[in-house]
């Protein structure tokens, strides 16, 4: 037996598809927003040219703006605000901000 549907609900159910469907695209683009605007401990790295090892070192002596996400703590960087960091000139240890990455400035 097959059941006759009607256009109201076809149309019902075309809009429920699409609903799911803008709701996936709004999370891959906040996605393609969040790895533009923030970066992990290799792509900071990579940006400022320097090691890795160099910046956990700024990590662990809360020497560098960074925030923890998720349960296992993820260590991320807001791109805007590492650049006001280094704008700024603070100190870590041993060497002024402007003078370690004079060369991105």
């Amino acid at each position: 037996m097959n059941r006759v549907v009607t256009n109201n609900e076809l149309e019902n159910n075309i809009l429920r598809k699409l609903e799911v469907i803008l709701e996936a695209l709004k999370k891959i683009e906040n996605q393609i927003e969040l790895n533009s605007t923030w970066l992990s401990v290799p792509e900071l790295a990579d940006y400022l040219k320097s090691s890795e090892s160099a910046i956990r070192r700024l990590i662990s002596t809360s020497s560098i703006p960074f925030q923890r996400v998720g349960a296992k703590g993820k260590i991320i960087f807001n791109r805007k605000q590492i650049d006001l960091w280094l704008l700024s000139g603070k100190k870590h240890p041993g060497k002024r901000v402007r003078d370690t990455f004079k060369d991105l400035l």
